[in-house]
């Protein structure tokens, strides 16, 4: 399953990545906290929507597209 990154604000067209909460390849149960970013106005945590090894496609500090991909989750390892 691929997370998107949500749209938080109707004025912000990307988002930064500022902290992860799990190591790539790591495993992280249904609600627990996934990434954090910032937006123009505030830091948003995205919760994981399912347990499962996460793979994530950017780093802390890149600029992601909102409603774009920015991991994916899986129940088996990569």
């Amino acid at each position: 399953m691929e997370v998107m990154v949500p749209k938080e604000n109707n004025n912000d067209e990307v988002v930064m990545i500022t902290k992860l909460y799990v190591e790539d390849g790591g495993f992280i149960d249904q609600d627990a906290d996934l990434i954090e970013f910032e937006t123009s106005k505030v830091a948003v945590v995205l919760q994981s929507p399912v347990a499962g090894y996460v793979t994530f496609y950017n780093q802390v500090d890149d600029e992601v597209e909102v409603n774009s991909p920015v991991c994916s989750i899986n129940d088996k390892l990569p």
